[in-house]
């Protein structure tokens, strides 16, 4: 439990990689998340972001753009994130700067007293 809360993060981003290759992006009658389409409003910004995803992974990439101009972008986007955090939770020494002041440092010209 303890190191699913501390990668939160790359798991839900894995997941929104993920759930996409399971949707059917023709099929229109489907469940939807989208407060917009709650409330009535018929665009949304991020409508058509799933259904781009999935038209993606088919190969699809010209009805991908068609769905939503930014799919692919957001998969780059994702992978690179994923790819970011692998590195920097796994390799400790990345993640910590390259110089810390330590109490007698002379370098910067005041010596602790």
């Amino acid at each position: 439990m303890k190191w699913i809360k501390g990668h939160i993060e790359l798991i839900s981003w894995c997941l929104a990689l993920l759930l996409p290759l399971f949707v059917n992006p023709a099929n229109t009658s489907h469940f939807s998340l989208c407060f917009f389409k709650y409330f009535g409003l018929s665009s949304c910004p991020g409508c058509g972001l799933g259904r781009s995803i999935a038209y993606l992974y088919q190969g699809e990439f010209l009805l991908s753009f068609q769905k939503h101009w930014l799919g692919i972008a957001t998969v780059v986007l994702l992978i690179h994130r994923i790819f970011h955090l692998l590195l920097y939770q796994n390799i400790p020494h990345l993640s910590q700067p390259a110089y810390e002041p330590k109490i007698n440092d002379t370098a910067s010209g005041h010596a602790a007293r």
